[in-house]
């Protein structure tokens, strides 16, 4: 048996602790089909019990069995959009994905500029503008590129992140005689 990733290490310890108590845990209903030609459709949908917002997720997932692709996309209630594209036919214990997001909304709200004219010796009037939609200078999006590798004694898992500032987060895991191992790193690229 392969050992755990080392995110998961203390996967089981927190499950144990948590199982019987549920307060923390979202109120959640999950609704799945998949139809005859393989596409699985999912909707989501959670809120946690104290003054939490409502969560929503669509997405639809197609499998490619031959190659092993299987994509997937889904739409949040925030407006997020996800994609997923993963690949794990290359070799035994090698798999990659790509995941990007994206909110695509490029303006935030409208705005009323106002103009003061100069002073007149009559009246002091001020002219209002037509409202203007005032683009994001940051539109959320996140490209990143994760690879994995296990075999029966270790574990290795590696993500890229590639628009912000490029950088690389790694993990290794080693298992020997019930003793697990791992360590955690990452670099700036």
């Amino acid at each position: 048996m392969s050992p755990p990733f080392f995110s998961d290490i203390s996967q089981n310890i927190n499950t144990l602790l948590n199982k019987d108590f549920f307060h923390n845990i979202p109120t959640a209903v999950n609704v799945s089909t998949t139809t005859k030609s393989g596409l699985k459709f999912t909707v989501n949908e959670k809120q946690f019990a104290k003054d939490g917002p409502l969560q929503s997720s669509i997405e639809a997932k197609f499998r490619d069995k031959p190659t092993g692709l299987i994509l997937t996309q889904g739409w949040t209630n925030h407006n997020k959009l996800n994609t997923r594209i993963e690949l794990s036919s290359l070799a035994p214990g090698l798999k990659t994905d790509f995941m990007t997001s994206m909110i695509p909304n490029s303006v935030v709200a409208p705005v009323s500029a106002t103009a003061d004219s100069t002073t007149d010796t009559a009246s002091t009037a001020s002219v209002a503008t037509t409202p203007s939609l005032i683009p994001t200078k940051d539109i959320l999006k996140t490209a990143l590129f994760n690879i994995s590798f296990v075999q029966p004694i270790f574990a290795a898992k590696g993500t890229f992140d590639l628009l912000k500032k490029p950088n690389f987060v790694g993990n290794l895991t080693l298992a020997h005689e019930g003793f697990i191992a791992g360590t955690e790193f990452g670099y700036d690229i």
